[in-house]
Formats: structure tokens, sequence, C-alpha cells
């Protein structure tokens, strides 16, 4: 079912507009190339680490920096890697009228669970239908499992959104996959993306999906390229070519960073009706001193149509089976 614009169109922007968060004066707030663009950003915020203190990097010593550059994105959608309680208490304090979604996950044995994979929204834009999650494991359904050479639980989160403003609905998906080197990792990374896009396959092709994570692995490898077979396109490379623009790991090092051969771990792609109008690698930093030791991500889509979501997905057709 299709939408036109609505005539209160030029209203609700100027609503949305005066509910946005507002940036730290010093990192001015990026431009929209539409002002119906839905912009998402991709962030890897690094956990709190102690050993981080020393060099500066702790999270209480860079969780301004790291809040105040989310800011300045005017994002209407972040998603979340290796986040805490802590980080995202702290960073949606400055963000009124956003919720998040995460199946919270234990990264450890006996630890606490954490909403490690967290996705944050504009509730004054968005309405929330659905949400889920699940496990990337033989047994998706199964908290905190994984596979048998997976250093750690990881897990994929989903929401299906529907907008405001134009009233086209679409699923936004959230992950991060194993950070083991080599054969293994390799290996690990293909099953869980796989788990991920058997998902995501269920989705009706007419719907927009977008993808985000830290893949922990470069556009050439395996489970890449088995993203892209399932009909998913990067908007970075899309819009700026297929060459690799670089490591996006740059354990808080940014340009000085000389690992080369690390390349493009962090992606946003997306899948069905959307057109990418924007993207870019995050660089922001002050005095040297970086958010994270990962560049964030930020993309901007449009829809090519939008598609009234109850007609789109019926019953069955869900990610993980679950119903409203």
């Amino acid at each position: 079912m299709k939408f036109s614009m609505k005539p209160v169109l030029l209203a609700a922007l100027c609503a949305l507009a005066s509910a946005a968060p507002a940036a730290d004066d010093t990192l001015a707030p990026r431009p929209r190339p539409a002002a119906t663009a839905i912009r998402v950003v991709t962030a890897n915020l690094r956990v709190p680490v102690n050993g981080d203190y020393a060099t500066g990097n702790g999270w209480n010593q860079r969780r301004e920096l790291c809040r105040d550059t989310l800011l300045a994105q005017d994002a209407d959608i972040i998603c979340f890697q290796e986040c805490r309680s802590i980080q995202l208490n702290f960073i949606k304090e400055k963000f009124p009228g956003f919720e998040h979604f995460a199946i919270e996950n234990a990264p450890k044995a006996n630890a606490r669970a954490e909403p490690t994979i967290a996705i944050l929204y504009s509730a004054a834009r968005f309405k929330q239908l659905r949400a889920g999650g699940f496990w990337l494991s033989d047994t998706p359904s199964t908290p905190n499992s994984r596979f048998d050479d997976s250093a750690f639980p990881r897990l994929a989160n989903w929401v299906l959104l529907q907008d405001s403003v134009t009233g086209g609905a679409f699923v936004v998906w959230n992950t991060h996959l194993d950070h083991i080197s080599g054969p293994v990792g390799d290996s690990v990374r293909e099953r869980q993306i796989a788990v991920l896009l058997a998902q995501a396959g269920k989705i009706p092709s007419d719907l927009p999906q977008i993808l985000t994570g830290d893949f922990n692995t470069t556009a050439g490898s395996n489970a890449i390229r088995a993203v892209k077979t399932a009909g998913w396109a990067d908007s970075y490379a899309v819009l700026h070519g297929p060459d690799d623009p670089g490591s996006t790991y740059h354990g808080f090092l940014g340009k000085n960073y000389t690992k080369k051969s690390h390349g493009k771990i962090d992606f946003i792609f997306f899948n069905g009706p959307l057109k990418p109008l924007a993207s870019e690698i995050v660089r922001d930093e002050q005095k040297g001193r970086y958010p994270s030791d990962h560049y964030f991500i930020s993309a901007d889509f449009e829809f090519a149509k939008t598609v009234d979501a109850p007609a789109a997905l019926k019953p069955g057709q869900t990610p993980d089976g679950t119903h409203p």
C-alpha cells in the first residue's frame, strides 16, 4: 500500500526539528541532504575497560566527546555495538524523545546481561510496530548461546518502524560478529551471518531493510560476500565506489593508526526500496582524542517507495517468529 506526502508534512518536520537534541557547540551538526531523509549511524562504543584510563581513553574520560559526536550527527537512528548500560544511559540523557530496543546479552559466563547492541531511535518520528532478537548460533532462540568456536555469544536485534513523516515502514537490524582472527574467525563469521540472513530473508522484498554493525571483517571476505549475494548493498560503497576507504578500527589513534590491512569493518547495508543519499565515515576528534576506538559510520536514506507495514508483513513473515 503506497503513501503520498501528507499536507501536514512541513509541520511534522518542524516539530521533529524542534525536538531534536542540540549538539555541543564545538561539534557542528551535519546538514541533511533532504528534509525527509532518514539518518542512520552505526557506532561501536568500545566497552568500558579499566586499562584504557592509562592512555586517557577510559569511558569517563571520553564519554562527553562520544555523546557530543553522536549529537552532532543529528541521527534518527543510532545502532550501538559494544554497548553497556552505563554508556547507553549516559548517552540517552541528551536524546530526549528517543527510545531504545535491545535483547540483552551476557558476553561472558556469570556476567550481567547488558544491551550490547542496542538500537536507539527517535520515538518522535517513528512508531515501533514490532521488535525482536536472537543469538547467532545453532540455537538462535536460546539466550547467550554461541557456536562452539566463537569467543563470545553474539546476537542480532531488529525493530520494525513506521515513519510518521512519510508513512513508510522499514526494518532495522543491528549486529556484531565475532572478532577472532584467522580461518577460525572467518568460519565463525560466515555461520553467524548465515543465521541473520536466514531471518532477514523472511521479510517481503518490497519492505525496506537496513543492516548495521561491526562485522569484524572486510568487504572481500566470504561473510560480506554472503550479505551482498543475499541482495544487500553497502551504502558507503554505492556512493563512494568499491575501493576500501581504510580501517574503521583505529585503536584511539585516528589517522596515526598504521595497520592498513584491517580495512573497513563497520557497515550500513540496505535492501529493498531504499535510496542512499549520503554516507560518511565519522572521523570527528578533539585535540587528537576520539570518541571510540572505531570510527562511526553514517548513512542517509529516502524511500524509493513507501509500504504499509501491516499489509507487507503477514503472520509467519516476522523475523524470529515473534508477533505483535
